[in-house]
């Protein structure tokens, strides 16, 4: 079997000449590390998401008739985005983890 290839060092990302957030290295054993650096407005989108569910489905409980209905589908929709999403991202780790070990 062939030796790993060398990962590729930081590169420039194409907006305003931001490093990109992932970073992946080998060491002197030939294995392959990887270090991953979140902007912060992710973070600031995932607890507003996660704020604006939670609010959502408290207001629906004290709302009557269609102001209910619409909060409520409103709720739903940004609910399965975020459980859609947080899997997505699970199932995108495992196979980058199962890519980089073969």
């Amino acid at each position: 079997m062939s030796a790993k290839s060398k990962m590729s060092p930081w590169v420039k990302g194409p907006q305003h000449n931001w490093k990109t957030t992932d970073k992946s290295r080998q060491d002197a054993g030939g294995d392959i590390i990887e270090e991953v650096y979140t902007e912060r407005w992710i973070y600031i989108f995932a607890i507003a998401v996660v704020a604006l569910c939670v609010v959502g489905w408290w207001w629906q409980a004290s709302l009557d008739g269609w102001s209910r209905g619409i909060v409520l589908a409103a709720t739903v929709v940004v609910t399965a985005y975020m459980v859609v999403m947080s899997a997505a991202m699970v199932v995108f780790w495992l196979v980058g983890r199962f890519l980089r070990s073969i």
